[in-house]
C-alpha cells in the first residue's frame, strides 16, 4: 500500500475511536450529500435517500474534462462516470448500518480523450466508448454523530468491456479490463479505493 492509502486508513481509524458516537438512526426520509466511490471505480459526488427506514437510493456521479489535446488545440475530452441503484439494510446495530444493493453504473470517454490517450501508434479511432457494469455491493455505513457517516464497501462485479477497452477502472479485485471480455470481480474495491463520508439533512 502507498503511503496516502495508510495515511487515509489511519485518519479514518482515528476519527472512529475519538468521535462521539451516535445509535443508528431511523434514517427514513432523509437525504444525505457526500462523496464516494462505487466498486466500479466510479468516483465523485455521492446523493443517498432513504424512502423507507432500511430501503435507500444511492447515487454517484463524476467526471473530468481536458482542453487542447489535438495538434491545433481546440479538441475537448470528457470522461463521465455514473452509478445508481438500491441498498437495504439488512443488519443494523447501535453505531452501524450493513447494507447489500444493486448498482448499474456507466462509463463514458469521449473521442477526443480516448485518441490523446491512446499511445499504440495505431490510427485514431472514431465514436465514443461505452461501459456497462453491474455491481452487488456490501455496504458498511458507520455513524459518527446523528448526521454524518463514514462507509466502506466491497461485493461482487459484472464488468462489461467493450471492444475498444476499458473506460472504468475498478480498485481491487475488480474484474477484467480485457477488451471484448465479460468479467467477474468478487470481493471487488478496497478499503481506500471504497470510502465514503455523507452529511445528512
Amino acid at each position: 500500500m502507498t503511503i496516502a492509502q495508510w495515511t487515509t486508513i489511519c485518519i479514518v481509524l482515528t476519527a472512529l475511536f475519538v468521535s462521539p458516537q451516535a445509535d443508528a438512526k431511523n434514517l427514513k426520509g432523509r437525504l444525505g450529500l457526500g462523496l464516494e466511490q462505487s466498486i466500479s471505480g466510479v468516483s465523485g459526488l455521492t446523493i443517498r435517500y432513504w424512502t423507507a427506514d432500511r430501503l435507500g437510493i444511492h447515487a454517484t456521479l463524476g467526471g473530468s474534462v481536458a482542453t487542447g489535446l489535438d495538434e491545433g488545440g481546440d479538441e475537448v475530452g470528457t470522461s463521465i462516470g455514473a452509478s445508481a441503484g438500491l441498498i437495504y439494510n439488512v443488519a443494523r446495530s447501535l453505531h452501524a448500518n450493513l447494507g447489500i444493493g444493486v448498482r448499474a453504473a456507466v462509463g463514458m470517454r469521449n473521442e477526443a480523450l480516448r485518441n490523446a490517450l491512446d499511445t499504440s501508434g495505431d490510427p485514431q479511432r472514431a465514436g465514443d466508448d461505452l461501459q456497462f457494469n453491474i455491481e452487488l455491493p456490501i455496504i458498511i455505513e458507520y455513524f459518527l454523530s446523528e448526521s454524518f457517516s463514514v462507509s466502506v464497501s466491497s461485493g461482487l462485479l459484472l464488468v462489461f468491456v467493450p471492444s475498444d477497452g476499458a473506460v472504468l477502472s475498478p480498485k481491487g479485485n475488480g474484474g477484467s479490463t480485457i477488451p471484448d471480455t465479460v468479467g467477474i470481480g468478487i470481493g471487488a474495491g478496497s478499503i481506500t479505493g471504497s470510502l465514503g463520508a455523507v452529511f445528512y439533512f
